[in-house]
């Protein structure tokens, strides 16, 4: 769908969001978004549970996440890749995470 109307990265990239929603003619939907937490969301088939992630979890950013049982307990346990140390120099480092 949306090859047939942007041949090229470049011709997507230069189109606003209303601009892009416009030409493939998909319906514009204003959502209200009551939570700014990082979530885990669970896909149940029909539906998705949302649970927000641990306090701790909130403190820095979330780049990646990696699901494994590493405990081998039978549950599979999350462990978030955390902190950015990469950024610009006028940021200074995103570091706040104790290792969730």
């Amino acid at each position: 769908m949306i090859r047939n109307v942007y041949q090229t990265h470049g011709s997507f990239a230069k189109d606003s969001v209303n601009e892009i929603f416009e030409k493939l003619s998909l319906p514009l939907k204003h959502v209200e978004i009551p939570k700014l937490d990082s979530m885990l969301f669970i896909n149940h088939g029909n539906k998705f549970k949302a649970t927000s992630l641990p306090a701790t979890a909130q403190w820095s950013v979330t780049n990646d996440l990696i699901a494994c049982d590493f405990d081998l307990d039978g549950n599979m346990d999350l462990f978030l890749c955390q902190n950015d140390l990469g950024g610009p120099e006028q940021m200074g480092v995103i570091d706040a995470s104790p290792k969730v």
